[in-house]
């Protein structure tokens, strides 16, 4: 037992053990019948991350999303921790009302959108006649206060969503947070996605993975 404790420790990395819900709000939740506070939790060691998943797999994780019993969490996922110097929000929405996408931007995230201060989201009207254009997708890394040596990542990661956005009968994608690292890495930390049920028959491979 010692020596494992041992080798555990010398691998010196941390993970971050996330519930697999369709949910948001996952590290605010609890759940009531194992005691757990939160849904999203670091351990230290991989022991501790089973520990952890005990808690978690077989239990109902009540959010602010869910029904008042909360939904099962079948899952967990794993990874390793990283050191995030900055945390962002960005996210692409079906407008019903004109068939056009809004793309809404923050400098700032790890929250819910809905209790961001609306001073600092940008929500820009992307025609589908247009698209995405690098003229946009520049303002938005700007908006986003991306360093200059990531400018060119940034914008070209925001048309690729676009485009995946169209592809896929998106009809919401959520990014956030979209993380900079330390070292002045770019990471999509966490993300989710609803596709539009009409369009089961062309993406019949996402319907068959959704959960």
């Amino acid at each position: 037992m010692q020596k494992q404790a041992d080798k555990e420790k010398r691998n010196n990395i941390d993970f971050v053990i996330k519930a697999q819900i369709h949910a948001g709000g996952r590290g605010k939740g609890h759940f009531p019948k194992s005691g757990l506070q939160g849904g999203v939790h670091i351990a230290h060691s991989p022991r501790e991350a089973a520990h952890l998943a005990e808690k978690m797999i077989g239990y109902n994780l009540v959010t602010k999303q869910t029904p008042k019993e909360g939904i099962p969490c079948s899952s967990v996922y794993v990874v390793e921790r990283l050191f995030i110097r900055r945390e962002m929000y960005l996210g692409f929405l079906l407008d019903r009302s004109s068939g056009n996408i809004i793309a809404i931007a923050s400098s700032k995230g790890g929250m819910s959108i809905e209790d961001m201060p609306s001073d600092i989201l940008m929500k820009k009207e992307i025609r589908l006649d247009v698209g995405m254009t690098y003229d946009v997708a520049k303002e938005i890394t700007n908006h986003l206060e991306i360093e200059e040596d990531n400018q060119e990542i940034c914008e070209n990661m925001i048309i690729g969503l676009y485009d995946f956005f169209i592809k896929h009968d998106a009809t919401m994608i959520e990014i956030n947070p979209l993380g900079l690292t330390i070292d002045h890495k770019l990471l999509i930390c966490d993300s989710k996605m609803k596709v539009d049920p009409s369009a089961n028959f062309r993406q019949k491979e996402l319907f068959e993975n959704e959960d």
